[in-house]
């Protein structure tokens, strides 16, 4: 029984001894780090108190003291700085992982130029460095972490887009390069827009290996193959009214100006209201057309009911005027052989 109490004296004598040293090494291990980040800028008594505590809980929990210390730093210092410094050798060695995968995945995955690479370099070193500062700022929080560098990577990758597609993609194809020059407005996503650049390539491809030549003209056919398979419905729609726009306008400025001289008409004030019916009704016909190319059924349907319900009064005065013209010139042609 002596023997038991004993034991157990000096178990518990132990056990004391132990948490007295933990303590110990626990107050010089925060002193130590306290110190550190002091030279950022003074912490504040608030801070340290609230670090302390959360030291000593997580301590408890986990027996490691760095990674205590960082949910510590986590969960009380808002200030970047704190974070920079005290993790200045772990963010350049992540930052430098985080920088050759996407260098990598860059130069094998999208098969930009090396011209390009060079470009984006630094733009992909100041991502890499975001990201790497940010692990370290939501440590112990994933989730927060996840949204965080989506934003940066959302951030950096239409800087870095904008040169690679300026440099590689967009002067391999012309309708190719004008979705890519108007991603935001199709909203396009990071998988899309990777997607079309990789089409612009693989243009390349075929006009290198004959498939596409200029006495067949056959370029946009491909071009349309690519962007009907990338984008969806309403995007590829949005895509034919930038494409078609400025054609559709030169149409409505040249029926109007060819209005005013067979119909005899003078310069109204509603010029502009005839100019944005034809402007209107053409845009969409051209759209009609580019989206339903392989169905010629569903095409024609299509553009019977647009005829219906938006076919403008001045083009079938116009219409009508070049048939009796015609019809004219017909019955002279006819009276001069006679």
């Amino acid at each position: 029984m002596v023997q038991k109490v004993i034991s157990f004296f000096v178990i518990f004598l132990f056990c004391g001894v132990l948490v007295a040293q933990n303590q110990n090494e626990n107050e010089e291990f925060l002193n130590a780090q306290f110190l550190i980040l002091d030279e950022v800028q003074p912490l504040t008594r608030a801070e340290r108190e609230s670090m302390e505590s959360i030291f000593h809980a997580e301590f408890a929990v986990l027996g490691f003291r760095d990674i205590a210390f960082n949910i510590a730093m986590s969960r009380t210092l808002e200030n970047l700085e704190y974070y920079i410094h005290y993790y200045k050798e772990e963010i350049a060695k992540r930052a430098y992982l985080l920088y050759n995968e996407e260098e990598s995945r860059y130069r094998q995955k999208m098969g930009i130029s090396d011209y390009s690479l060079e470009t984006i370099k630094p733009k992909l070193k100041e991502q890499s460095e975001a990201i790497a500062l940010y692990e370290a700022r939501t440590f112990g929080y994933p989730d927060i972490l996840s949204h965080i560098k989506e934003d940066v990577y959302l951030t950096y990758e239409k800087e870095i887009s904008d040169v690679y597609i300026r440099n590689d993609a967009v002067g391999l194809s012309y309708n190719l390069g004008l979705v890519l020059q108007n991603r935001e407005r199709l909203n396009l996503d990071a998988i899309q827009v990777d997607s079309i650049v990789a089409a612009a390539f693989e243009i390349k491809v075929l006009i290198a290996d004959g498939d596409i030549t200029e006495i067949e003209n056959n370029c946009w056919l491909y071009e349309r193959q690519f962007i009907m398979e990338i984008l969806d419905e309403e995007q590829a729609g949005d895509f034919a009214i930038i494409r078609y726009t400025d054609d559709a306008m030169q149409y409505a400025i040249e029926i109007l100006n060819e209005a005013r001289d067979m119909l005899e008409l003078p310069a109204m004030d509603d010029d502009c209201i005839l100019l944005a019916d034809i402007f209107h009704y053409r845009l969409n016909k051209l759209q009609i057309q580019y989206i339903y190319y392989d169905d010629k059924e569903k095409m024609q349907e299509m553009l019977n009911f647009w005829y219906r319900e938006a076919y403008p009064k001045i083009l079938a005065q116009l219409m009508a005027e070049r048939r009796r013209r015609q019809v004219e010139e017909a019955d002279d042609r006819d009276s001069f052989r006679f």
